[in-house]
Order: C-alpha cells, then sequence, then structure tokens
C-alpha cells in the first residue's frame, strides 16, 4: 500500500513535470471547442470553393452533429495523442532504469503498475466528462437547433471514458513489453484502430472493447445484454491486461 501511495504522488508530479497532463488536455480541450466551429462553417468553405453551390441541405449542422463529431475526434485523433504521450510509461523507466531505487528500498511493482494506472485513468475520465460537457454547452450556443439532452452527453462522457481507460491499460501492458516506444505505439494503435473494422465484418465484434463507442452514441438511455456483456468484456481485459504487465514486470532484469 505504501508504494501505491508514494507512486500515486510521484505519477501526478512526472506528468506535470513532463507536460503529460497538459498535452493530452490540449488535446481534448482544442477539439471541444473547435468541433462545433468547424461544423459551422463548413457550408460556406465549401460554397466558396463551389462557385456558390449551397451545401446546408446536404449537411447536418446542428448541435447533435457537432457533438457526434467530437466523438469521431475523440476516439480517431485524441486516442493517438494519449498513446504518443504515454507510450513510455513503463518502459522508459526501464531504459533509464528509474526502477532501480525503488526496487533497492522494498518497492513492490504491483503498486507501481497500479498507482500508473490509476493516476491517468482518473485524470481522463474526468478530462472526457469535462471535455464533452464543454463541446456541449459550445455548441448548443452556436447552433440554434439545439436538440441534444444534457443525460446524452453524460452517457457519452462514461462511455468514452471506459474505452479511454481500457486504451490506458493497453499502453501499460506494451510498455511493459516493449522497449521500443514506437513498436509500442503501432501495436496499441493497430489494435485501437482494427476494432470498428471487426465490427463490420464479423458478429464477435459487437463483443468486443470498441463496441462501447457504439453504445455512447445511441440516443436513448437503455443498455441491450449486449452493451452489457461488452462492458464485462472490457473490464475483465483492463484487470488482464495490468496484472499481465505486473507479471512481466516481476520477470524483467531490471
Amino acid at each position: 500500500m505504501s508504494t501505491y501511495i508514494g507512486f500515486l504522488y510521484k505519477e501526478i508530479i512526472e506528468g506535470l513535470r513532463t507536460k503529460k497532463f497538459l498535452i493530452i488536455s490540449v488535446g481534448f480541450i482544442f477539439f471541444a471547442l473547435a468541433d462545433p466551429v468547424l461544423l459551422k462553417l463548413t457550408p460556406e468553405i465549401l460554397k466558396s470553393q463551389a462557385k456558390g453551390m449551397d451545401f446546408s441541405k446536404w449537411i447536418d449542422i446542428s448541435q447533435k452533429a457537432a457533438i457526434l463529431k467530437f466523438t469521431d475526434d475523440l476516439y480517431q485523433i485524441v486516442s493517438l495523442i494519449i498513446v504518443l504521450t504515454l507510450v513510455g510509461i513503463i518502459s522508459s523507466e526501464i531504459k533509464n532504469k528509474t526502477f532501480v531505487f525503488p526496487f533497492s528500498v522494498g518497492s513492490k511493482i504491483n503498486g507501481i503498475v497500479l498507482s500508473k494506472f490509476t493516476v491517468y485513468s482518473i485524470f481522463i475520465i474526468v478530462l472526457t466528462q469535462i471535455s464533452i460537457y464543454i463541446n456541449f454547452v459550445y455548441s448548443k450556443l452556436i447552433f440554434e437547433d439545439s436538440n441534444f439532452y444534457f443525460l446524452h452527453v453524460v452517457r457519452i462522457g462514461i462511455f468514452y471514458g471506459v474505452f479511454f481507460v481500457f486504451l490506458v491499460s493497453l499502453i501499460i501492458l506494451f510498455s511493459s513489453f516493449l522497449k521500443n516506444s514506437i513498436v509500442s505505439a503501432l501495436c496499441v494503435l493497430g489494435i485501437v484502430y482494427i476494432m470498428p473494422i471487426l465490427n463490420n465484418f464479423s458478429d464477435i465484434g459487437k463483443y468486443l472493447p470498441g463496441n462501447v463507442l457504439s453504445i455512447a452514441k445511441k440516443y436513448n438511455n437503455s443498455i441491450s445484454k449486449t452493451d452489457i456483456i461488452s462492458l464485462t468484456i472490457i473490464f475483465v481485459l483492463i484487470i488482464i491486461f495490468n496484472y499481465v504487465a505486473y507479471r512481466n514486470l516481476s520477470d524483467v532484469e531490471l
């Protein structure tokens, strides 16, 4: 427990010192503010490029569209930012031998892994909720036909938060196995970006972690049996990934 508490504090200080918190925050907040504006300007931009043609009839220009555009950017771009920012969360410490001193004074590997997971998971969950709420309020100010309800925003924030927690555990897993950060990042991103493809080509896809993003976008608050199974699987995978990372670090010569 003392290792866990000590490394919680260490990870917070390290995240502030290396600007990890700042980089990830900028990614979330930038798209939360930029997407409604870009969507509002899209018809005018296309009109200027297409000899005055009016594209507003073919493009959904609404608060709902702005929020859904933001969720797409959360998955496609913010996920990339998180991976590139946190990809060396364990491998860099192994490479720089910063684990040697903690272990020499009796620190436990499970406390180290759990502290890293806790700090960044809580941070990203809170940031996801804040950014989606910012996007909701800002898009409501820009678009007159505001028809998106706050409960829908909360739902999106919760499920996207769960997905990002899964992403953090996946990063920790590969970072514990691979010393090369680039290779680790490519592996994580490959898994993350292939999940929607599996959803389209296999029935098993609806049970994969990526399905929580589809659940989040439902315009009602109901949760089906399939959704519950999908959520259960993602939580089980999070536990497994962290445990495997811990077991692997126990066998690594530091």
